[in-house]
């Protein structure tokens, strides 16, 4: 560790001078953290015009430190924090775009681009990656590093001291960030904080009553109309529908003159419809019964596979043994 006022008077250490292999850096690593991947000479310009009137033109690794500061500040005051970036357009330069164009990003882009802006000055640096130590957890006693963590930083080597860190995103404010990324941003984690098991159990608890509520609007209000309604499924399916103007007992009689084996049936069905909707007779639950179940026979039966059997003729002659008793059974009505 080195004070700020050490690290800005570094220089060479002496030859007979004890210090740590650290401390030294080889010609050919001293190449290697000079390098750049191609010529910048607008980013030279712009790191020589920061740093102009710091350090000393005949020693390059004096005050360092203060050139490293100069470039802090400036990216303190012209560039901004943010991890909504648009791509970066093809064959561009990352760091150029970056000084140059939206001054916009995060760690990677503020760390690169210092990098970059330190090596075309001649000063020996590098990128590092890795994490932050994140949150402490009294309970674990340990710190929890998390994938949000993640964070990229610069190394600067001086004279004696060797590889100092300096964060120069640290001093880059925040963007001002647009309505759509706050409003993703916070629907993002408002969705991860919802107990999601309790709202899932409770959706398909709503969607079992909305499917039983509208089956039931959906089932016919009456026995007269369930008939009414298996009889026209029923006819749909046989190549039959019913007229807009027909009666239901007419539609009976078609339905029959196409499908003999189910005369009777149909006949005891729109009878008992007429009788109780025209009539004002309500047949027994028995009659109901065995109306319903012909009709609904009817309805799945496909074409030409309906048959009525000897039930629905015994049924027919019930009800009309039971028409016979009618005026008795209306006159309490």
């Amino acid at each position: 560790a080195a004070s700020p006022e050490q690290l800005r008077q570094a220089t060479l250490p002496q030859p007979s001078s004890p210090v740590p292999g650290s401390a030294r850096l080889s010609d050919s690593d001293r190449q290697r953290y000079l390098q750049l991947p191609h010529a910048y000479p607008r980013v030279t310009a712009l790191a020589q015009e920061i740093t102009a009137g710091i350090g000393t033109p005949g020693d390059p690794d004096l005050h360092n430190y203060d050139k490293v500061q100069a470039l802090e500040a400036w990216m303190s005051s012209h560039v901004h924090y943010t991890t909504d970036i648009p791509p970066l357009a093809p064959g561009a330069d990352a760091v150029t775009s970056f000084l140059f164009g939206s001054r916009q990003g995060f760690c990677e882009q503020i760390s690169t681009a210092t990098v970059v802006m330190l090596r075309s000055l001649r000063i020996p640096a590098r990128e590092t990656v890795g994490y932050v130590p994140g949150p402490y957890n009294p309970i674990t006693d340990l710190y929890d590093v998390q994938a949000k963590d993640a964070h990229a930083w610069v190394q600067v080597w001086f004279p004696g001291f060797g590889w100092q860190n300096f964060d120069p995103t640290a001093v880059v404010p925040l963007a001002n960030p647009t309505p759509g990324s706050v409003l993703a941003h916070s629907t993002t984690r408002l969705l991860a904080r919802l107990p999601w098991v309790p709202i899932g159990l409770v959706l398909v608890l709503v969607v079992a009553v909305v499917m039983v509520a509208v089956r039931r609007r959906r089932r016919p209000p009456t026995w007269a109309h369930q008939v009414a309604s298996d009889l026209e499924r029923g006819g749909v399916r046989r190549g039959r529908g019913r007229r807009r103007d027909e009666t239901l007992s007419a539609y009976g009689e078609r339905l029959a003159a196409a499908d003999p084996a189910s005369a009777d049936g149909l006949a005891m069905a729109t009878d008992l419809v007429e009788r109780s909707v025209y009539g004002g007779i309500e047949p027994t639950a028995d009659q109901i019964a065995a109306a319903l179940s012909f009709t609904r026979r009817f309805a799945a039966a496909r074409r030409g596979r309906g048959r009525s059997g000897g039930k629905p003729v015994q049924e027919r002659e019930t009800s009309r043994a039971s028409s016979n008793e009618a005026p008795a059974a209306s006159r309490g009505r």
